[in-house]
């Protein structure tokens, strides 16, 4: 196996033992047992457990905004747009439920170092999108952090309820898109 692929390896090991024991109950030597490497073999990748649980959130944020911007095409309408980005966060949620799980559990948590959580650009086009859209009067003039939270909350709730044996899918899913769009949306009728 290869450094590249080794590496890819305790990463993965690392999420699936941090869902399955929590941050604090998953150390190294774990990590390295469930990945059938050395424990010294992590430390040619990680310098401490806490950069390869920061590394891993990286990775995982920079693979969910790959995600949101699938399909993405800067000259569809504002509302295509928010449909397009609302349907491939809740899809790549419903597809990676262990990735969803450490993203939203350890989102706030103090092992993830600010850079890190402050430092991926995963909502940049998405941010242009709202403030084009503001200026335009198609969605209300609320700060973009505020109708972001509206969109990925609106998101974490729903994965978290189909992941849990709640179908969201077909026209149920279509009209809760529309209605998040209906929260957001301004009294303009612009494209």
């Amino acid at each position: 196996m290869n450094s590249p692929e080794k590496r890819e390896l305790i990463l993965r090991c690392a999420l699936s033992l941090i869902i399955e024991h929590g941050i604090h109950g998953t150390s190294v030597p774990d990590v390295a047992r469930r990945a059938g490497v050395a424990a010294g073999t992590i430390y040619q990748f990680f310098q401490s457990k806490e950069q390869l649980i920061d590394t891993l959130y990286q990775e995982l944020k920079t693979s969910m905004g790959a995600a949101l911007l699938r399909g993405y095409d800067a000259d569809l309408p504002y509302e295509e747009r928010f449909r397009l980005i609302w349907k491939n966060l809740f899809f790549h949620f419903v597809e990676h439920p262990d990735e969803f799980r450490f993203l939203t559990r350890y989102v706030d948590s103090p092992i993830i170092n600010e850079t890190t959580r402050r430092g991926t650009d995963e909502y940049k086009p998405i941010r242009k999108l709202l403030r084009e859209a503001r200026r335009s009067g198609a969605i209300r003039n609320l700060n973009s952090e505020i109708t972001l939270a509206l969109l990925y909350g609106s998101v974490i709730s729903l994965a978290d309820l189909h992941l849990r044996g709640t179908p969201i899918r077909g026209k149920v899913l279509e009209e809760t898109i529309r209605s998040c769009w209906d929260a957001v949306r301004g009294s303009a009728q612009h494209q």
